[in-house]
């Protein structure tokens, strides 16, 4: 059974908390958040070209006021602007936030290495702290 919260479709037995960036959507499929709330709003599935992008640059603020679709090509050569993502590096800081997160809610490997684009040895060199020690949560 799913209940609304917050402006996002949840499961009610999902491991995934508020707190975390992905969630059930209706059919039970793992999605971010925020893509579910703009598909309910838009009533459609979002084409993989369709990137949800929030405005103030938190990803855990999936209010539709701060939602907005824009294409992958935009989403990312506005986040290649951004002073926080260090030059050549796959991921950024927040990126490296969001998995450290997804790992202490028990996301899983392969789930997290689709969603950010990274191999399973990345993740777990995140987890222990070879990569990327000093970003905590």
């Amino acid at each position: 059974m799913a209940h609304y919260s917050k402006g996002v479709l949840l499961k009610k037995d999902s491991k995934l908390e508020s707190r975390c960036r992905y969630a059930h959507n209706l059919q039970g499929v793992v999605k971010q958040r925020a893509r579910i709330v703009m598909e309910e709003l838009l009533g459609r599935e979002l084409t993989k070209d369709e990137i949800v992008h929030h405005k103030d640059g938190d990803a855990l603020n999936d209010d539709i006021h701060n939602l907005e679709v824009i294409s992958r090509s935009k989403h990312t050569s506005f986040h290649n602007k951004d002073p926080k993502r260090l030059r050549g590096l796959k991921l950024c800081v927040d990126d490296v936030k969001s998995i450290k997160r997804m790992l202490r809610d028990g996301v899983s490997f392969h789930l997290i290495a689709t969603i950010f684009g990274i191999k399973k040895p990345m993740i777990n060199r995140i987890r222990n702290g070879a990569k990327w020690g000093w970003i905590t949560i």
